[in-house]
């Protein structure tokens, strides 16, 4: 039927009944629950979910279950609410008992399965793109983050400035999740919530622990200071850090370091080295005396290294640790 992102989701479910038939697929945990969330409030009567919702998971949940569930009338609604997560682990002999609910759905039963990704060329995903609504849930750009950063605050009723929101962008990086935490954070320490907070307050609320370790380890990256990258790596991966999520914010520093070294051979001045690299002027100084450090080709490496330890990290999560290792030996050799 259709392959629409969270936006036109939320757009479709404010004016009409959730579809028979939904596919999550996307990487990101907080654009997931925005969306599960979303259809949840547009199918489900709380004062009744304990008769008219299910969740499975897979592969550890017989599908035949999950058939006999989407199959259950409702009681006293018009539909049932039936959520099929981690759907990818699915072989083709489980494809095969969802595939008659997934050819003719149910209109007694809102059924959303989910995945991390999808294969197109599949027959189920073929099968749900004629039949049913997929739902395409991307992790934004890095330029896209700001936009993001003012729609959770209005979830939460923050207010921010543009510095701030600038500040928060920079402190925390790209991971929504994260992002959402911090706001939250924020939203619980201002007295007045009518009054925009600040970059003064976003510096002094933000997780000292999550961003401190962070910044340490990124800081050492960019210092070349092996040792030092390798014991605060330690210590992020041992505070569950998300491996991803620290090549992210790698990824993110050394871009940093690339614009401001072409900026400065290109004779910017400080206020145009922060446009250009889209840091605030309070930590300019810092990553020009990092970039110093660097040569265009080395920082052309640092990014096609990166850019393998992401590749290894989502084929092979189970070695991320070493993954890790193996990049900070690469720049910092």
């Amino acid at each position: 039927m259709a392959t629409i992102d969270l936006r036109r989701l939320q757009q479709s479910l404010e004016h009409r009944s959730p579809e028979s038939l939904y596919l999550l697929v996307t990487e990101d945990a907080f654009l997931f629950q925005e969306a599960l969330s979303c259809i949840k409030k547009a199918a489900l009567d709380e004062s009744l979910k304990d008769f008219n919702y299910d969740q499975f998971f897979a592969p550890e949940d017989d599908p035949q279950d999950v058939v006999d569930a989407v199959q259950m009338l409702p009681t006293m609604s018009e539909r049932r609410l039936v959520i099929y997560r981690d759907v990818h682990h699915l072989k083709e002999a489980h494809w095969e008992k969802l595939l008659p609910l997934l050819k003719k759905p149910l209109s007694s039963c809102c059924f959303v399965l989910t995945m991390n990704k999808a294969d197109k060329r599949k027959k189920f995903y073929k099968t749900i793109s004629q039949s049913g609504t997929i739902v395409e849930l991307q992790t934004p750009y890095d330029n896209h983050i700001p936009a993001w950063i003012q729609y959770i605050a209005s979830k939460h009723q923050v207010r921010l400035t543009p510095k701030a929101i600038q500040y928060l962008h920079h402190l925390v990086g790209s991971h929504l999740s994260e992002l959402n935490n911090e706001i939250q954070k924020l939203q619980q320490f201002v007295s007045d919530p009518t009054k925009p907070i600040n970059e003064e307050t976003v510096l002094h609320v933000v997780s000292a622990s999550r961003s401190h370790n962070i910044f340490e380890f990124t800081d050492a990256l960019a210092q070349k200071d092996k040792v030092k990258a390798l014991t605060y790596l330690a210590s992020l991966l041992e505070d569950g850090q998300s491996p991803i999520s620290v090549i992210s914010m790698v990824t993110r520093h050394i871009r940093i370091l690339e614009k401001l070294k072409e900026g400065m051979n290109q004779g910017l001045k400080q206020t145009q080295l922060c446009q250009a690299s889209g840091i605030p002027p309070y930590f300019l100084k810092k990553y020009q005396q990092q970039s110093h450090k660097w040569n265009p080709q080395q920082l052309s490496q640092a990014i096609q290294a990166l850019q393998k330890t992401d590749m290894a990290l989502k084929t092979s999560p189970l070695s991320s640790h070493i993954w890790l290792e193996n990049l900070v030996l690469q720049i910092c050799p």
